[in-house]
C-alpha cells in the first residue's frame, strides 16, 4: 500500500522532489512530480500519492500543483513547486 512502512517505527528524515527543475514547450502542458522520502530504517518509499504529501504552487499563475503531484502550466514566467511530507519539504523549479 502507498504510504505503508515495511517498519513502522521508521521515521521520515527526508523527501527528494524529482524532476530537479522543468521546462514545458507549451500552455496547458501537464508534467508529473515524483517524491520520495528516506526513512531512518534506510529505507527509501515514493511517496508522490501518499495522502500525507501535498504540493503547491508558489505562482498559481504560471503553474498549478495538485493532489498526486500534476502540475499544469497556467502562464508564462517561473514558479516553484513545493511538496510536503510529514514535516519535511522539497522543491522543483518550473518554467514556461
Amino acid at each position: 500500500m502507498p504510504g505503508m512502512l515495511s517498519n513502522p517505527q521508521a521515521t521520515l528524515l527526508t523527501i527528494a522532489v524529482s524532476p530537479d527543475s522543468v521546462t514545458l514547450p507549451a500552455l496547458r502542458s501537464r508534467f508529473q512530480i515524483t517524491v520520495t522520502g528516506t526513512f531512518s530504517d534506510a529505507s527509501e518509499r515514493r511517496l508522490t500519492s501518499d495522502p500525507a504529501t501535498l504540493y503547491a504552487s508558489r505562482n498559481q499563475a504560471v503553474a498549478f500543483a495538485s493532489a498526486g503531484g500534476s502540475v499544469v502550466a497556467n502562464g508564462v514566467g517561473s514558479a516553484v513547486i513545493v511538496a510536503s511530507s510529514r514535516g519535511h519539504f522539497g522543491t522543483s523549479p518550473f518554467a514556461y
